[in-house]
């Protein structure tokens, strides 16, 4: 496994689909880090302040414009998307789903293995 660090993130190589989901299970509910994966590469990334008042900024705007047109949605967070079969995982740093939000049930989008 090789390794590279940046300021703001870590990039690990060679890692396989079982030990990404130790990570993932080991990290647990704490928020702070986002962890993305793809065929074997991790990327562990740490905001910033500026980040998280952008991401903020975003995200207000979002439900702003989902209320003035009634638009039903759900904030899903830093939830975390993942598939197996494709070898990919990412965790945004927030996301909405907006169309059928009634049709989606809480935890539904919850774990890696979406």
């Amino acid at each position: 496994m090789s390794l590279l660090l940046e300021q703001d993130h870590v990039i690990m190589h060679g890692v396989s689909w079982q030990t990404f989901q130790r990570l993932l299970a080991d990290r647990g509910e704490r928020c702070g880090v986002l962890l993305a994966y793809d065929r074997g590469t991790v990327e562990l990334r740490m905001p910033s302040q500026e980040h998280e008042w952008v991401k903020t900024t975003l995200s207000q705007i979002v439900e702003a414009v989902a209320f003035a047109r009634d638009l039903h949605y759900r904030s899903l967070g830093s939830t975390t998307f993942g598939r197996e079969d494709l070898a990919r995982s990412f965790e945004p740093d927030t996301c909405f789903y907006l169309g059928h939000a009634h049709a989606i049930a809480p935890g539904s989008f919850g774990s890696a293995s979406v």
